[in-house]
């Protein structure tokens, strides 16, 4: 019997998601947790085999909640499930310890394939994922500070607020944001800006953009 804890804030979610995998067989749910501290007191008291985990939970990393999972508890496999797609996600996601993803629109032979997959030692990536990795091509690596600077021109500020913000010169401002174009292959910050938003670096597109 594969023991599974499901790790997602919504209750509705959670319990769909039960119900599918307690429609597998030798599948069981032994609990359900809906934030960080819930899922390692859960991962404590219920012994899971396989942790089901959303990579967002509410303003809580799911991909920072694997890795504390798996700090105490190595023993743990880590499957993502999750509606978000986009490729940053799915490295930061294997880069924290998770053993394969896989999407909440998936199909019932899906996520019970991708629960065995995992309780058995072994790396679930479906297909659809593995493309989207090879056409993105090579993983963007942007330091923290471009991280920083990335979300406030996501924000729609100009180089002197983020310089105000960050505490830094406004031409070190400049030239990470050419850093972040370059990096992304880009010709401009508002090229870069959707292509972050694609990879899964931002939230959503709902965002305003400045001027470079």
């Amino acid at each position: 019997m594969i023991r599974v804890l499901i790790v997602d804030d919504h209750p509705a979610v959670r319990a769909g998601i039960a119900a599918l995998v307690s429609a597998a067989d030798e599948m069981m749910v032994v609990a359900e947790a809906g934030s960080h501290t819930a899922a390692l007191r859960a991962c404590g008291a219920f012994d899971p085999d396989v942790v089901l985990m959303d990579l967002r939970l509410g303003t809580e990393d799911g991909a920072a909640i694997t890795a504390a999972i798996l700090e105490r508890h190595p023993a743990v496999r880590v499957l993502v499930l999750t509606t978000f797609d986009g490729d940053e996600a799915i490295h930061r996601a294997l880069e924290a310890g998770a053993r394969g993803y896989v999407l909440k629109d998936s199909g019932l032979d899906e996520i019970e394939a991708a629960i065995r997959a995992v309780a058995a030692g072994r790396r679930h990536i479906p297909a659809v994922v593995a493309m989207r990795l090879v056409l993105n091509g090579p993983r963007v690596d942007l330091t923290p500070r471009e991280r920083g600077v990335l979300d406030h021109l996501a924000d729609g500020l100009r180089n002197a607020e983020i310089a105000a913000r960050l505490g830094i010169g406004e031409a070190t401002v400049r030239t990470h944001v050419q850093n972040i174009i370059e990096k992304f292959g880009c010709r401009d910050r508002g090229a870069a800006i959707a292509a972050a938003i694609a990879r899964g670096f931002l939230a959503t597109g709902d965002r305003s953009i400045g001027q470079l």
